[in-house]
């Protein structure tokens, strides 16, 4: 019940950031750091609900999770972004890879890496947006691009 009540905040959060009168544009203010932190808890919450450390080694979801969570780690430390992106473009293929072998005989072991590479992905963005160097030089790409 707990679990169901955050991600229904959660969605509420996400969805009034976008189309409410808080959506993002090119000032940040503290009222966007801090539903930035209520949505990074949110999601938190969920993830330690539907993976919990606890059951690693007993739950194959948990196991494909917590391994493509360590991966994500490995790569956010090496801080080069040569090095990252050269890793990254052999370790993803070989976990998507994995979860297609192992995920015909272990479905949760394919439902752990793809839940992984998206919520990895999710909590990257979240702390990349609460990081203001970081958010500034993805705001600037943006304007280049356009």
């Amino acid at each position: 019940m707990g679990v169901a009540v955050t991600l229904c905040f959660w969605a509420f959060l996400i969805l009034w950031s976008m189309a409410g009168p808080l959506a993002l544009r090119a000032e940040w203010d503290w009222l966007h750091t801090l539903i930035n932190l209520i949505s990074l808890a949110c999601c938190g919450t969920a993830i330690v609900a539907f993976f919990p450390p606890w059951r690693i080694g007993w739950s194959m979801s948990c196991n494909a999770f917590h391994l493509v969570v360590g991966s994500f780690l490995y790569l956010a430390t090496l801080r080069d972004k040569v090095k990252v992106r050269a890793r990254s473009q052999k370790i993803f293929p070989a976990l998507i890879a994995s979860a297609v072998l192992i995920g015909s005989f272990s479905s949760g072991y394919l439902v752990g890496i793809i839940a992984g590479i998206f919520i990895g992905m999710l909590l990257a963005t979240h702390i990349l947006m609460l990081i203001p160097s970081l958010r500034a030089e993805l705001w600037t790409t943006g304007e280049r691009m356009t």
